[in-house]
């Protein structure tokens, strides 16, 4: 049977309430699961436990491939290197106790005892750490971008495509970054293209080049929606809202080319993937 919703984080609090008919038919991921263990405290934790509890006993498939597994598997010139990430493994040890225990320090207990590095304290951090980082390099970004725009000053006005742009002035960059989309998407790649480019990569004769014109064309919806918001960033001269970033990531987990729809009622899905976003009641 294939496969029609990716049940994100914010679906699967639902997921008790959806009709028998559409469990066969959806998926979540191990980033969902590690979004309810990250997030989990001595108040949310039976809530928590009793959804994880759910994904396994309505035998509710999961993609186990974390975020940064995909997005390397997108660039072809990386085929003969491997992705090793050992934290889907350790969530997986980590969901098990969380099923066995009935209270969260029950867990941390289990943890310490078991000398673990990937422990609950581990995820918790790493929740955050992605979140940080996301809002630091954008604001990052935003630097790097005004400052190379100052540097074609001695050509403005610049033309694209046919189209002439002042970039001396916040809303002639605005208008440029608004209208030249798939420029802005090229640089997308690029900046996750050298973020894979590693020394052992690099030591094989793969160039920059190389990676950004291996890209496959996988994640086109992730890569468009992540452009999408960093540009309102920079337009509006804002920074990201915390969970944004665990948000964007979600998308990874929706295959090119297919009718899969992302159920969630988190509004940033309805702003910048509509054609892809489904309410949670319409499965209930």
């Amino acid at each position: 049977m294939p496969l029609k919703y990716y049940l994100e984080t914010n679906a699967l609090f639902s997921i008790g309430k959806m009709r028998a008919d559409v469990i066969p038919e959806s998926y979540t991921s191990v980033f969902a699961l590690f979004e309810l263990v990250a997030g989990l405290d001595d108040e949310s934790y039976s809530k928590r436990k009793t959804i994880i509890e759910s994904v396994a006993s309505k035998k509710i498939k999961v993609d186990w491939r974390m975020p940064e597994n995909i997005l390397f598997q997108n660039f072809d010139a990386l085929r003969e290197f491997e992705f090793i990430d050992f934290r889907a493994n350790a969530l997986v040890r980590l969901v098990q106790n969380i099923k066995k225990f009935d209270t969260l320090q029950q867990v941390i207990d289990e943890d310490r005892r078991d000398n673990v590095e990937m422990s609950f304290e581990y995820f918790k951090t790493v929740d955050g750490y992605i979140n940080r980082t996301f809002v630091s390099s954008t604001v990052a970004g935003n630097k790097n971008l005004k400052q190379q725009f100052a540097e074609l000053r001695d050509i403005d006005p610049l033309v694209i495509n046919d189209k002439t742009y002042s970039i001396e002035t916040h809303q002639g960059l605005s208008e440029l970054l608004s209208v030249e989309e798939n420029a802005n998407i090229s640089m997308t790649i690029l900046a996750f293209a050298n973020n894979f480019l590693s020394d052992d990569a690099k030591g094989s004769g793969i160039t920059e080049e190389m990676m950004y014109n291996s890209y496959n064309h996988n994640s086109d919806g992730f890569m468009r929606a992540y452009t999408k918001r960093v540009t309102s960033y920079t337009i509006e001269r804002n920074i990201p809202k915390r969970n944004d970033i665990n948000d964007l990531l979600h998308l990874l987990y929706i295959p090119q080319k297919t009718d899969v729809k992302i159920v969630s009622d988190d509004k940033i899905f309805k702003a910048i993937v509509p054609e892809k976003q489904l309410d949670i009641s319409t499965l209930k």
